[in-house]
């Protein structure tokens, strides 16, 4: 099992690696398997299909960002400081490739075809209620990763009451993800 577990953390790592020199379309499961010293049968023994990969990349990403926000909100007193705003960004630096991957059109399909898209909708609407429209939000792709994260952070902290992730993420929404779109830039 934990040999599984090592191939299979291998395995995203070459293709985040790989995302940073070549397009989506350039990869494969031929050459994440030569990358990675890892045979294509372990690779189906990991995953189903390359989507499978992308889906456990993304879901990775987004948790990492709940990961981040939860530690944070542990050990200071305002929900979005400057110290989890830093670290956040440079969780997303780090993760670039992945980051322009999920921006582009072709993740952003691959995102969109994701079985919570009727959670997306209740958080469109729960925002729509509170007097935020996100259908307004310019970049569409950044929308989604924004829905995606509330959803993570939603999951992650099943304690929080919704009021309170709403005034955090709508305070979010206007600096944080701006914020961080001029670092990823």
């Amino acid at each position: 099992m934990k040999k599984q577990q090592h191939a299979r953390v291998r395995l995203k790592a070459s293709v985040k690696e790989m995302l940073k020199q070549n397009p989506m379309q350039a990869i494969n499961i031929k050459s994440i398997s030569a990358a990675s010293h890892i045979s294509r049968t372990s690779f189906y023994a990991n995953f189903e299909n390359m989507d499978d990969l992308i889906y456990e990349l993304h879901d990775d990403f987004i948790n990492g960002i709940g990961d981040i926000c939860k530690k944070g909100s542990a050990t200071v007193t305002h929900p979005l400081s400057q110290a989890i705003l830093m670290t956040v960004s440079e969780y997303i630096h780090s993760n670039q490739s992945l980051i322009q991957f999920l921006l582009h059109e072709e993740g952003l399909d691959l995102f969109m075809n994701r079985t919570y898209l009727r959670n997306i909708k209740f958080i469109t609407q729960y925002f729509k209620v509170k007097g935020v429209d996100l259908s307004q939000q310019k970049k569409h792709q950044l929308k989604i990763i924004i829905i995606g994260c509330v959803h993570s952070i939603y999951q992650d902290l099943p304690e929080c009451k919704t009021e309170d992730i709403y005034i955090i993420l709508k305070n979010a929404y206007s600096l944080f993800f701006d914020f961080i779109l001029d670092r990823a830039s």
